[in-house]
């Protein structure tokens, strides 16, 4: 995945079979990928009359947790460019859902806090995926043993730091 890490080639012979005997399909992570970024890219109302999207969900979620963030703090975080949060700070700002404050000491320096209507798009985001993470659970886990969907976290976690570190 990485530049610097190149296996020898007997190595990677071993890997590509075991590959093969775990029914390694090329295009499983591909369809899951496309399927889930066109499920988090579906706009939703949260019950203000506007429609957010769940990456902007996740970037209004940063800042309630972390009120004060930088949008650099942000690009860094979520292994984004600067125009890209930039872009998706002025939707959030449009609808009114944060707010940008400068710093004393430096004017090019902004803070970043979710508006009350930002933190009450949050308790409402959060209260319904309370409500429907158990009715995924639960179709997962009529195919699946508990261990078997604990061990496809911790490997989505583990996917997720080999991702996050080849950004």
């Amino acid at each position: 995945m990485t530049e610097t890490r190149k296996a020898p080639i007997e190595e990677r012979e071993r890997t590509v079979e075991r590959l093969k005997n775990m029914g390694h399909e090329t295009g499983c992570v591909t369809r899951f990928t496309i399927l889930f970024n066109s499920f988090i890219s579906r706009d939703r109302d949260y019950g203000i009359g506007e429609k957010v999207t769940f990456v902007e969900i996740a970037t209004l979620q940063s800042i309630c947790t972390e009120p004060g963030v930088t949008p650099t703090g942000l690009a860094r975080k979520w292994k984004k460019t600067k125009g890209a949060i930039s872009h998706l700070l002025k939707s959030l700002e449009e609808k009114k859902l944060i707010c940008r404050r400068q710093s004393d000491d430096n004017l090019k320096t902004q803070y970043l806090y979710a508006t009350e209507l930002g933190q009450q798009v949050i308790d409402r985001f959060e209260k319904i995926d309370i409500d429907e993470t158990p009715f995924i659970f639960e179709e997962l886990h009529s195919k699946y043993s508990d261990e078997e969907i604990m061990s496809f976290y911790r490997v989505m976690n583990t996917y997720s730091e080999i991702l996050s570190e080849a950004l």
